[in-house]
């Protein structure tokens, strides 16, 4: 009914028109592509008409901003129907890609596990002027889902970014105690003994090769005495994929002549705390060849 006229609506599918009208250039049959959540508007609305002997079903003209300011539509309502919803709200996901002067976002932080760090920045970029936040739940909730360990990109484990570009830390995903960003649990559980011991270091420390042509981010880089101890933590050796890694790992540090500075931790009998523990005391105290001895450096290279 006239009910619609100047309602806003948003189409629910990927479609293609061949029927847009140009009201400027008077020009007929513009194709007019539209995206899935796309917002437009409705302009006029037809009855079901009968010219001679052709008959014009009903049918609603309708424009989308995006589009075009002075291109139209004429769709059959009965399509229309099935292809456009009510526009006044929508989700996020489906706002991607839109823009609005004024936004009112709610936020469902008694389901954090729906809301990641990335939805939150696709909704609160939605808008060109200014943006209303309404928060179900405690605001604490919403500082834990902008966190990098609630990040979906960094779940993924992926490297899209190669040379120079791609670093490490891009993919931290756990906060220590002190609030350092690492990138696995079984690290951040080490940072942690390390900064309980007072044992000083720098997470994925960036060594280079002798020759200046390749480089490793050391786990742990820690200063014993005037050398620099580099430490690596082996997690996931039973994997066939990550012990190829690990050895083409070893290699590197063999060819640089750093072994007797590797110190290489492991996860074969599963994570030992008590271990690690024992391995910082003795760093701390400065005894790098007994550190070394409570995992073997060449446990990696032995593997089959």
């Amino acid at each position: 009914g006239k009910e619609f006229v100047n309602t806003t609506i948003m189409i629910n599918k990927n479609m293609t028109f061949y029927s847009g009208y140009n009201h400027e250039t008077k020009e007929g049959k513009v194709r007019v592509d539209l995206a899935n959540g796309q917002f437009g508007q409705v302009i006029k609305l037809y009855s079901r008409e009968v010219r001679g002997d052709k008959v014009f079903p009903k049918r609603a003209m309708v424009k989308f901003p995006e589009v075009g300011e002075n291109v139209t539509l004429n769709v059959p309502a009965k399509m229309a129907s099935e292809i456009f919803e009510l526009g006044y709200a929508t989700t996020i996901h489906k706002a991607q890609g839109s823009e609005f002067e004024v936004v009112f976002m709610v936020l469902p932080l008694d389901a954090s596990w729906l809301v990641s760090r990335e939805l939150i920045y696709t909704a609160l970029t939605r808008s060109t002027s200014r943006i209303v936040l309404f928060l179900r739940g405690d605001i604490e909730l919403m500082k834990k889902s902008l966190s990098p360990a609630n990040s979906d990109i960094g779940s993924r484990r992926t490297r899209p970014l190669h040379g120079d570009d791609w670093h490490p830390n891009l993919y931290t995903q756990h906060i220590t105690a002190k609030g350092l960003q690492v990138i696995s649990k079984s690290e951040c559980i080490i940072a942690n003994l390390m900064d309980s011991q007072g044992l000083e270091y720098e997470y994925n420390y960036e060594l280079k090769s002798r020759d200046g042509k390749s480089k490793r981010w050391v786990d742990f880089m820690v200063r014993v005495g005037d050398k620099q101890v580099y430490w690596e933590h082996a997690g996931m050796l039973s994997q066939k994929a990550y012990l190829r890694k690990h050895k083409f790992k070893l290699d590197w540090y063999e060819k640089q002549g750093l072994l007797k500075q590797l110190l290489v931790s492991d996860e074969v009998n599963g994570f030992d705390s008590e271990r690690m523990k024992k391995v910082i005391i003795l760093l701390k105290n400065g005894d790098l060849e007994a550190a070394r001895k409570i995992f073997d450096p060449t446990l990696g290279k032995k593997s089959e």
